[in-house]
Formats: C-alpha cells, structure tokens, sequence
C-alpha cells in the first residue's frame, strides 16, 4: 500500500493571533492527489507541527502502537498505526462520524523527515514574512528545540533544509 503524500505549508500568513501567538496559515496532507483536511485549509502551523513532533517522538520507540496526530480546528486528525518503523496513516474525518479520508503506508524515518522539511520550510516563511516581523524572536526559540528534538533522533537527514 506504499503511497506518497506530503505536507503542505504555503508561504500565504493569514494572521498571527497577538493574543495566543498563533501562525494561521495554509496547512495541509496531500495523498494521491487528496488534500486533507481539504486543499486551502489554514490551521495553527507551529503549534500543530510542534505537536506532530512530540508525538511522533515519545512513540518513536515503540514497536507496536496506535496513536493520533491532531490538527488544532475541526474534527481532523491522522491515526497513526505503527509496527517498528513502518506506519499507517489514515487521515480522519469526524463531523458526523468516523470515516477515513485516506491511508497511506511510510517509515518513520520518513514521516520525521517531512515533518523537518516542513518545520524548515515554517522557519523560512517566519524570517521573510513580514507579517511575522515583530514575531521572529518568538517563535525561533521554539523552531529551534524542535529542529533540536528532531536532530536528536537521527531521522539520517542533514540539518539544513531538505
């Protein structure tokens, strides 16, 4: 069932919320051509990728488990489904009920891999944007612990921007 998807993340700021310091953005899945949530959704960039992150971290080392990777708005979420390093991703909408959107099938290297080309891909957006100008010393510290945490479990790629 070996599938490709990425992670989208559009260089377009929406808003940075002064209040909770939040980046919306557009941010999204893309599986074979199926945009999840939908192509166009914005959602809170850092603080979900940030999630993503630790998530995927603190169940890096387990051999069999199933666990979810939310986004911050609507009933959406990936359902990760592990067996060592290799992994299901189903993605989950839950308006009315459960149903999957789409499954795909990578490593765990792999999905920590786009996860650091994404958390790059935010940390350029935050020091060319200029709507994130009076922001930038905020949200670094930040980039860099995940950027950190990431080096840290050896996902095999370089650390500059893939």
């Amino acid at each position: 069932m070996r599938h490709s998807f990425d992670i989208i993340l559009t260089d377009h700021l929406l808003e940075v919320f002064s209040v909770s310091s939040q980046l919306c953005m557009e941010f999204y899945i893309v599986c074979d051509g199926i945009a999840f949530p939908c192509k166009g959704w914005t959602d809170c960039a850092l603080s979900v990728i940030s999630m993503w992150i630790e998530d995927v971290v603190r169940h890096g080392g387990n051999k069999k488990d199933t666990y979810i990777l939310y986004f911050m708005d609507g009933p959406y979420w990936l359902e990760v489904q592990q067996e060592g390093e290799e992994l299901i991703l189903r993605g989950i909408e839950d308006r009315k009920e459960k149903e999957v959107q789409f499954t795909v099938s990578c490593t765990m290297q792999e999905l920590r891999r786009k996860l650091k080309r994404t958390l790059y891909k935010l940390e350029s957006i935050i020091q060319t944007n200029e709507g994130c100008a009076g922001w930038r010393e905020r949200f670094q510290p930040v980039i860099d612990h995940y950027k950190e945490i990431l080096r840290c479990q050896g996902d095999g790629s370089p650390d500059i921007p893939v």
